[in-house]
């Protein structure tokens, strides 16, 4: 009986005084290179909480993903600058995006991703940075899906993965029509030679990416466009592409070739003339090779050999089941 009274006054002791402010829960400060002090906890398997909007959110990082990903040699606290001592002051320790300072050096240099971030930031996609566009990729949308996993990307990622990515979005129908993107565009592409080298295990053609750019995608109307069309002479003449390639060459809209034929009827029309010059021309081989062989053996002549050969193997094929319906009747009846 003492020991529970001691176990209730204990515990109201502590509510009292978490109450009054009195008992505050020590700090540990974090120190410097402290990477693995926080994945004594961040390290563990479903590392979890519920938050305030009754959401669960895991906290969980792969330390093995972590140490092979491009910010593996980091420290926690470069990107996470306002977490220095444990429990963690969650108010303080700010919002981290990849427009974030950070205490990484490249090459001895400090070294952040604010230029590529505003180079995003003004393209199509960047409505996912403001806020303004829920459905618009972030970084992560292609990096991963978290800061612990990114890889570097030309050095992992193959030409089809590449364009898988743009893909998983732009084959989207219902969302390209509600945020007036052309629909056809991943349909076009795949008629195009690029994509049919890729299909057949080619990984040195051309993907999204290499006409439209990865962060500064921009509408073809824009002036500073990869493919506006005062620079798709430029586009298509990239060193790894087609050197040289004149304007009349990167006019031809190989790539989403059904764009083109939409724009000038005329086009369609002579799609339409080659549908039927392709398809005559190969009807009358087949007229041609049916005409031969009548004038050679004569259709009456034909018919009569596949007659015969298909009695003499229905007469082969009855012998054969005699036989096997005797040597059954001998060995289970005999």
């Amino acid at each position: 009986m003492q020991k529970v009274i001691t176990l209730i006054f204990f515990f109201l002791t502590l509510l009292v005084s978490a109450s009054a402010g009195i008992y505050q829960a020590q700090k540990f400060p974090l120190g410097v290179d402290n990477t693995q002090r926080c994945l004594r906890c961040h390290g563990m398997h479903n590392f979890t909480y519920v938050d305030s909007s009754k959401t669960l959110v895991n906290l969980t990082v792969d330390s093995t993903i972590f140490f092979s990903s491009v910010h593996g040699k980091l420290q926690c606290q470069s990107c996470h600058p306002g977490i220095t001592e444990y429990p963690h002051n969650l108010l303080a320790a700010g919002k981290t995006t990849c427009a974030s300072e950070c205490h990484a050096t490249k090459e001895g240099k400090p070294y952040d991703h604010k230029t590529v971030y505003e180079t995003f930031l003004h393209s199509v996609h960047g409505k996912s940075l403001t806020g303004k566009d829920p459905d618009a990729p972030t970084c992560l949308t292609c990096h991963g899906g978290s800061a612990h996993v990114v890889q570097p990307v030309k050095k992992v990622m193959k030409v089809d993965e590449k364009m898988a990515l743009c893909v998983s979005c732009h084959s989207n129908r219902e969302m390209m029509v509600k945020h007036k993107v052309d629909p056809n565009a991943v349909s076009s592409y795949e008629r195009s030679f690029h994509w049919k080298a890729i299909h057949y295990g080619y990984d040195k053609t051309a993907v999204c990416e290499n006409c439209h750019t990865s962060h500064s995608v921009l509408p073809p109307e824009n002036p500073y466009s990869t493919v506006n069309t005062a620079n798709l002479e430029k586009t298509c003449g990239q060193t790894n592409c087609h050197p040289g390639a004149k304007m009349n060459f990167a006019m031809s809209n190989a790539n989403h070739l059904e764009f083109m034929v939409e724009k000038k009827p005329v086009l369609r029309y002579e799609e339409k003339f080659f549908y039927v010059l392709t398809d005559g021309t190969l009807m009358m081989l087949a007229v041609g090779i049916v005409l031969d062989v009548q004038r050679k053996f004569g259709w009456i002549f034909l018919i009569k050999r596949l007659f015969v050969w298909l009695d003499r193997k229905t007469d082969q094929l009855g012998n054969m089941i005699v036989k096997v319906l005797k040597f059954i009747k001998k060995v289970l009846v005999d």
